[in-house]
């Protein structure tokens, strides 16, 4: 399914009816008053909304699919381990925003939250802190970046430098993880600017575009502190002939090598680890399927718990793929806000995460509604509406019943349409002959052979 940033824009600009957990986010706009937004590989569009005073990027897919989400959970679930005192982790929001295709029929779509620290751009932070000549500053930015890069490397995940902002307390924090990692390029262009302010440009310019190898110039610096009789250019080029940068960086290593304020063993663990870890073996993780073998079919963890299908059934397992609880159903449901619809012998009902049946299993149909906590229940040709718990909200039945939208629900009774609300109130009288769902603040209906639209208070619009 194709998405475009339209149908999001116009869920941004009404989320109340539209979100499940963030109908209070409030969307960012740019100096013309747009919607701030950002396309990402025309694969996804990013937004920045403001949820409290707290600001994110919402993270929306352009081409959605079953598998499509699959790799966006699969991408929260391997970043969480990177949350820490730097870096938010994403996360994973199933179903959050309800869009509307082009027959106006709606469908939900899920998405990614990220949580992001707010400050200056590093970029901005090391040209002005340089120009000033703020050596402080630096070295303490130096020793954190160093302190962070090789904590985040050690989950096996890339830093850029884009994605780094300084805090106004000179902390620093991550904005995004993953991708080709560039920590020992930015852990030298901060020791450039720390050791010699006056001669970054001049230095860094052709580092920048990328002329000399970074790694193989931080480990020669750091490697400087315990050796001597040390030639730069040898080291780093094995030529004879050297330039003016290569003089200039020997001259910078030679007046650095003994600063008491820069941790070169932590340095050199940085510039180290890639070739450290190249001689690792590769650890292959086994896929999510093959880990729950014997079943025919595996379904994504919901609410903590896999579907699994065999020759007896359909039942539940655990991560590692025990049995939750005993017995196996003709059909059943993923779980939702911990529970979830089954099918026996006997009939449809509702169970919890422990198994026990909140509705015994002996309706004709059953739909369970996570998003509003109301069971809508079949039972002798009479649809009715029950709390969480299996509690009937009231006495009031139905031919059919429909989906609660914009939280009022379309019923038939005797052949004729109405409205109620989630608390079985009559909110619009059942006196249409035909009618649909509410969108947008209106529904269609017919009456006496006439279509129009009806608004909430069902008033012809």
């Amino acid at each position: 399914m194709i998405l475009s940033i339209a149908q999001y824009a116009e869920a941004l600009l009404n989320p109340a009816g539209r979100f499940q957990t963030l109908s209070d986010l409030v969307p960012m706009r740019d100096a013309e008053g747009k919607l701030a937004f950002r396309i990402h590989n025309q694969n996804f569009v990013s937004f920045r909304v403001t949820i409290g005073n707290r600001p994110c990027q919402l993270l929306c897919p352009l081409h959605y699919d079953a598998e499509t989400a699959l790799r966006m959970e699969r991408m929260c679930r391997s970043t969480a381990c990177c949350d820490s005192k730097w870096f938010h982790a994403p996360k994973f929001l199933d179903e959050e925003v309800i869009l509307f295709d082009a027959s106006d029929r709606d469908f939900r779509v899920s998405l990614i939250l990220q949580s992001l620290h707010t400050g200056e751009k590093l970029d901005d932070f090391l040209k002005r802190a340089t120009l000033a000549a703020e050596k402080r500053p630096l070295q303490e930015l130096l020793a954190a970046f160093v302190e962070m890069a090789l904590w985040i490397r050690s989950q096996h995940f890339g830093i850029k430098q884009h994605n780094i902002v300084v805090a106004p307390d000179r902390k620093l924090y991550l904005n995004g993880v993953g991708g080709e990692d560039r920590s020992p390029e930015i852990a030298f262009a901060l020791f450039l600017a720390v050791v010699q302010p006056t001669c970054y440009p001049e230095i860094a310019r052709p580092l920048l575009l990328r002329q000399i190898p970074y790694l193989r110039i931080v480990d020669a610096i750091c490697r400087q502190t315990t050796a001597t009789g040390f030639n730069l250019p040898e080291i780093l080029f094995h030529r004879e002939q050297t330039t003016e940068v290569d003089r200039a960086l020997e001259q910078l290593v030679n007046a650095s090598a003994k600063d008491p304020l820069i941790d070169f063993e932590a340095l050199r663990s940085l510039s180290s680890s890639k070739t450290a870890r190249a001689n690792e073996p590769v650890i292959r993780p086994i896929p999510f399927r093959e880990r729950f073998p014997g079943h025919l079919q595996v379904d994504e963890p919901s609410d903590g718990i896999i579907r699994v299908y065999d020759p007896q059934g359909w039942h539940f397992v655990d991560c590692k793929n025990r049995p939750l609880f005993e017995g196996c159903f003709r059909h059943a449901m993923p779980f939702h806000e911990g529970r979830a619809e089954v099918e026996t012998e006997s009939g449809a009902g509702l169970i919890d995460k422990e198994g026990r049946f909140i509705l015994p299993p002996v309706y004709e149909e059953i739909c369970w509604d996570d998003y509003n906590n109301r069971i809508y229940v079949e039972e002798q040709g009479k649809w009715s509406m029950l709390y969480r718990d299996g509690s009937p909200v009231n006495q009031e039945t139905f031919d059919w019943m429909g989906e609660c939208c914009e939280g009022l629900i379309l019923v038939m009774r005797n052949r004729k349409h109405g409205f109620i609300t989630l608390d079985g109130k009559i909110a619009i009288p059942l006196q249409y002959d035909d009618a649909s769902s509410f969108s947008e603040g209106v529904a269609e209906v017919m009456l006496n052979g006439e279509r129009f639209c009806i608004d909430h208070n069902g008033e012809k619009v």
